[in-house]
């Protein structure tokens, strides 16, 4: 018997890809066309839309990526992200990841369609439910749970769908706080297709100090600069935005940082 457990050890310790391998053996699984499409993808999901916020750290639940799929502005970085995206999920089952959800929907109308791709941080969704669970419960349904929420986002069901499409809840999951999220739904009540409030004192463009030479979008949401929950959430962005873009700058291999932080615990 103790031999057989010790041939099993050996066998264990000499077959990572049965047992769990590391990031960096499952990109050396990757064609090399997938692994610089997948790169591309999340290099623009972390430089223009604030993704390692979602991924790094605990205070904006989801971010929303995605490509541009029809439009007069539609871009090669376009076609290349849409390329990385499918990349990605053909090769998902190399790089498990329980502590995050990737939610998609297809958005058209006559003249435009993007594919909206949600990176859900589990952790961190929980607790915003937790903390506005009556907001969320009196928008959505009497018998809502984050559970269930988080359960249908499993499944597959677009995140947006399940928020009844409430641009409210969603500014909530996206870290813009609950005040600018409230404020920005009730703006868009007197929005037309060509006319929009113009911007007030109390009612604006909330921008962040960038470090110098940074290469990466801030967060960037509409609110009042005077809020003490603007001021706060602004501090706690640009704490982050300055961390995320020093171990970017630091790090020779981009690709694995990122995944490492998707599959990490």
């Amino acid at each position: 018997m103790k031999n057989k457990i010790l041939l099993f050890l050996f066998f264990l310790a000499l077959s990572p890809s049965l047992f769990g391998s590391s990031v960096e053996d499952s990109i050396k699984q990757l064609s090399w066309s997938d692994r610089v499409s997948i790169k591309m993808f999340f290099d623009e999901a972390i430089k223009k839309d604030q993704a390692a916020h979602a991924l790094c750290f605990q205070n904006k639940p989801v971010c929303l990526t995605g490509p541009v799929l029809k439009d007069k502005h539609k871009t090669f970085k376009d076609v290349l992200c849409l390329k990385g995206w499918l990349a990605f999920k053909k090769n998902e089952h190399l790089f498990p990841h329980p502590n995050f959800i990737f939610s998609e929907r297809l958005y058209s109308d006559n003249r435009f369609k993007c594919l909206d791709i949600y990176i859900i941080n589990k952790k961190s969704l929980k607790e915003c439910l937790r903390t506005h669970f009556d907001v969320f419960k009196a928008t959505i349904a009497s018998e809502f749970t984050s559970e269930q929420l988080i359960a249908k986002l499993e499944e597959g069901y677009p995140l947006s769908c399940l928020l009844n499409d409430d641009e409210m809840l969603l500014g909530i999951l996206l870290g813009y706080g609950m005040e600018s999220s409230h404020a920005f739904k009730e703006m868009r009540k007197q929005c037309t297709k060509t006319f929009a409030p113009p911007p007030t004192d109390t009612y604006c463009r909330i921008d962040l100090d960038c470090p110098k030479g940074c290469k990466i979008s801030p967060v960037v949401f509409m609110g009042n600069p005077h809020s003490p929950e603007v001021q706060q959430l602004i501090d706690i962005y640009e704490k982050e935005l300055d961390a995320t873009w020093t171990e970017l700058k630091q790090s020779r291999n981009s690709l694995k940082m990122v995944l490492e932080k998707l599959c990490g615990e």
